[in-house]
């Protein structure tokens, strides 16, 4: 499997100029957290984006470049994100969306 900026291609390994942070994803009762390093960046640098059930984080400072999509297999509440960044150690809260039939 690829990891970090060494990815596997057609052509055999490349390195690319943007890498994919190590993360954990927890799944807890009614929230997930999100766990991604990503030293050499500031909290400025880094783009959150959450769409249903897709999490999307890049973060780009001069040569440093983060991205990474997460399939969270059920809907979040887009308007509930909260993040902190620490030490290069970005943590992402989602709410999870409970649908009231």
């Amino acid at each position: 499997r690829s990891f970090g900026n060494v990815k596997t291609g057609p052509d055999g390994l490349k390195i690319q100029e943007e890498r994919e942070p190590l993360t954990d994803v927890f799944d807890e009762d009614d929230i997930i957290t999100v766990i991604m390093e990503m030293p050499g960046v500031s909290k400025e640098d880094i783009n959150i984006s959450v769409k249903k059930d897709m999490l999307e984080v890049v973060a780009v400072h001069g040569k440093k470049r983060y991205r990474k999509e997460i399939m969270l297999n059920l809907n979040v509440e887009e308007h509930r994100v909260s993040d902190k960044y620490v030490n290069g150690v970005l943590e992402v809260v989602l709410r999870k969306r409970i649908d009231v039939a």
